[in-house]
């Protein structure tokens, strides 16, 4: 059964027209006996015309019935029968942004992702000593733009990425956020500006070294 179902799927815009074309022609002939019926008074050719009329009924009635079969049988028998098509579900994998490595007192971070010109800080500079309230600038412009986010990442963090500030929407070498550097603890971070699209997708984001440093106590060496 299976099979003859999708044979018919198979050809069913052929079916379709062969079907069509039937039901032109005795739709044709629906008419001319419904003429015929009402145009004669006479019993005999009276009682033809009917026959002829509900001879066309019935088969257009089939025809329509069997445009059904055929529709159903695509959209809810034949997919009923050889169960749910498996849709792939598109996977996305998020850019991998490099981690931090700590080395004596000094972080190795990869900045290659700031040459973007769309995706990019002015501030923090890289090595830049960092006390207190600070603004945070550049550019998060890129195609489709969705979201931006700064975040560091130090010792004190666990090595985990700690957001600091989060913007929607588009910004050209301008004011991007601030955060309180007083809130943390002195030491020395990477900071990094990750800007986002729709799809959820990114470029490299832009990741430079920085210190934060207490008004209260010593900066780290």
């Amino acid at each position: 059964m299976t099979a003859a179902l999708e044979l018919i799927v198979r050809y069913q815009y052929y079916i379709l027209g062969g079907l069509s074309l039937a039901a032109l022609f005795f739709a044709a002939r629906l008419v001319r006996a419904r003429g015929h019926l009402t145009a004669t008074p006479f019993g005999l050719e009276r009682e033809e015309a009917l026959r002829r009329q509900n001879g066309a009924l019935v088969v257009l009635s089939l025809l329509v019935g069997v445009a059904v079969v055929i529709y159903l049988a695509e959209r809810l028998i034949l997919p009923e029968l050889t169960g749910p098509r498996q849709t792939p579900t598109p996977q996305f994998t998020p850019t991998p942004s490099p981690s931090p490595v700590a080395a004596a007192n000094d972080l190795v971070v990869d900045s290659s992702g700031c040459e973007n010109p769309n995706a990019t800080l002015t501030a923090p500079q890289p090595d830049e000593r960092i006390a207190g309230a600070f603004e945070v600038r550049g550019t998060a412009d890129i195609p489709n733009f969705a979201f931006y986010k700064f975040e560091i990442s130090g010792a004190s963090t666990g090595g985990e990425w700690l957001a600091l500030g989060v913007g929607t929407t588009p910004v050209v070498d301008d004011f991007l956020g601030r955060f309180d550097a007083s809130a943390r603890e002195s030491g020395h971070y990477a900071f990094r500006l990750v800007v986002l699209d729709s799809a959820g997708n990114s470029p490299p984001p832009c990741v430079v070294a920085v210190t934060l440093v207490s008004p209260d106590l010593p900066s780290p060496d």
